[in-house]
C-alpha cells in the first residue's frame, strides 16, 4: 500500500488554503469566550513514576519488534 490517498488529500487542503477557498468561519467570534490557557501541575508519586518507566520500556520494545517485523517483510515480499 503507497502513500497515493494521503499525498492526494494533502495536496486538496495545501491547494485549497492557497486558493483561499476554505472558509473558516470568524475567529473573532471563536476565541473572544475562551480563558487564557493556564499550566496543569501534574503530582507524580513514586508509584506513577514506576509505572510510567515500565510502560514506556513496553513501549520501546513494541516498537522495536515492530519495526523489524515491517521492514524485513518490505525487504523480503515486495522486492526491495
Amino acid at each position: 500500500m503507497d502513500g497515493t490517498p494521503t499525498n492526494r488529500c494533502a495536496e486538496f487542503v495545501a491547494e485549497s488554503l492557497l486558493k483561499g477557498t476554505v472558509d473558516h468561519g470568524s475567529t473573532a467570534a471563536a476565541t473572544s469566550e475562551l480563558p487564557a490557557p493556564t499550566e496543569v501541575d501534574f503530582k507524580l508519586n513514586g508509584s506513577i513514576e514506576k509505572a510510567l518507566d515500565k510502560a514506556a520500556a513496553r513501549f520501546d520494545a513494541d516498537v522495536a519488534r515492530h519495526d523489524h517485523h515491517v521492514l524485513s517483510t518490505a525487504w523480503t515480499r515486495f522486492k526491495k
